[in-house]
């Protein structure tokens, strides 16, 4: 025990209580590849965009209006103009639907939730909840670096910080049965406003830390004694303050106090949680094999003279993905109402593959695509998972296809310290 805690870094990073949800989520099954994940790409640089807002920008009324165009509500034309502005370029229907399928898909158990329009406060949620996935997902990838904000704070200060927002920010989910984006997003609101004193959107310096002590004094019983308000000095305050205060300008937006308590290991509620993108994922990973088969038997029944194909390319037209997808839901049964895959998860599916411009599909690189990848891989050491962003990305991914249609969890002690870390990869 004491060296796969060593090797998987098992423990808080202050505490050194062994973080077992952070551990449960650490390795799961993704789309890899920049071509797949060209919407969680823009969606991760629109959230950059969006928490880069300086002073009053930021603020709940600017945001709700900003978001919401006037009704509190995101809808797709909500989504189209905000995305559009933010991107400096033009997102078509079509491309913002996709974004909105996958943002759902990051931050829900099931599918319901993206036929109707959200608030902007659980919009932002689940910006936010999407953008530790692909962050995660960039740092635990070869090709992808990411350097440490300047606003991080050094060694020890960070670690402490890291701890207490990462604690607080389970607790605050977890008070909701079902933790979903909606429920979280109410209760950040609700500490939110219940401590903006002068009402303008906004936290100063001593709002903020009146909030923080309140949900120290509320929480005291379900935290590490490391952390109770009576350890927490005021020196520590203002350093939480300086990661948490990512514009530097002296007052904490929502878009930044959100991100500050978000729980970074997705396993939002009180119970063990699949998102909707991870649970589609492990479907495809678990039938790889009959995936291939199907594919391979779709193939051959179009090799005809008449149609130009004449040997195997390992290519397929997206009607046929459409119909491998679907076959593998008939093949596995179950009630109609309880379908392997339903129809709005194999939209998110051909959302993320990649056509060339004949329409057809690789279907090796589709399948070797989806890989179990080691989400805390390759972090830097300072700064890890803090709240601070990259700064805004300057550059763009190339132009996107078109869709076409308890407790906290950590507080069981064990011995073992942090130490190198591994990385896990799969093929088929």
């Amino acid at each position: 025990w004491r060296a796969v805690g060593r090797a998987l870094e098992v423990c808080d990073v202050y505490t050194k209580d062994v973080d077992y949800r952070r551990f449960l989520g650490r390795f799961r099954v993704v789309v890899h590849g920049a071509s797949g994940r060209w919407a969680e790409e823009l969606l991760r640089l629109f959230y950059d965009r969006v928490l880069s807002l300086p002073g009053e920008a930021g603020s709940l009324e600017e945001l709700e209006g900003f978001l919401g165009g006037g009704d509190d509500k995101v809808d797709i034309q909500d989504a189209m103009q905000a995305f559009g502005w933010a991107l400096n370029r033009h997102i078509s229907k079509e491309q913002a639907e996709a974004m909105l399928r996958t943002l759902a898909a990051h931050s829900v158990p099931d599918p319901s939730p993206m036929a109707r329009s959200t608030n902007v406060f659980e919009f932002l949620t689940r910006l936010d909840i999407l953008y530790r996935h692909q962050r995660s997902f960039e740092l635990s990838s070869s090709k992808r670096s990411a350097p440490a904000s300047a606003t991080d704070p050094p060694g020890e200060a960070a670690a402490w910080a890291r701890s207490l927002l990462r604690h607080l920010g389970r607790l605050v989910w977890m008070e909701h049965p079902d933790g979903s984006p909606q429920a979280g997003s109410e209760r950040m609101l609700e500490i939110f406003r219940s401590h903006d004193e002068d009402g303008d959107g906004l936290l100063t310096q001593d709002e903020f830390i009146r909030a923080v002590q309140s949900m120290l004094a509320f929480y005291k019983s379900m935290l590490p004694p490391e952390l109770t308000e009576e350890q927490v000095s005021p020196e520590q305050l203002m350093e939480l303050i300086s990661m948490v205060d990512l514009q530097g300008d002296g007052d904490i937006n929502y878009v930044e106090f959100v991100h500050a308590f978000q729980p970074i290991d997705r396993t939002l509620g009180t119970g063990l949680r699949m998102d909707l993108m991870e649970q589609i994922c492990n479907i495809i990973y678990t039938n790889k094999i009959s995936l291939l088969r199907t594919m391979q038997v779709f193939e051959e029944g179009i090799l005809q003279p008449s149609s130009g194909l004449t040997a195997r390319t390992g290519r397929l037209p997206r009607d046929a993905l459409l119909k491998t997808l679907r076959s593998l839901t008939a093949s596995l049964g179950g009630p109609a109402e309880q379908k392997l895959l339903s129809e709005s998860q194999i939209a998110i599916l051909v959302d993320h593959a990649e056509f060339d411009k004949d329409d057809f599909i690789d279907y090796h690189a589709f399948l070797e695509s989806f890989q179990i990848v080691d989400t805390e891989a390759e972090r830097p050491q300072d700064g890890e998972d803090g709240p601070s962003p990259d700064s805004p990305s300057a550059g763009f991914p190339s132009a996107p296809p078109p869709a076409t249609n308890d407790h906290a969890g950590v507080r069981t002690r064990a011995q073992g310290g942090s130490g190198s870390q591994t990385t896990m990869a799969s093929s088929s």
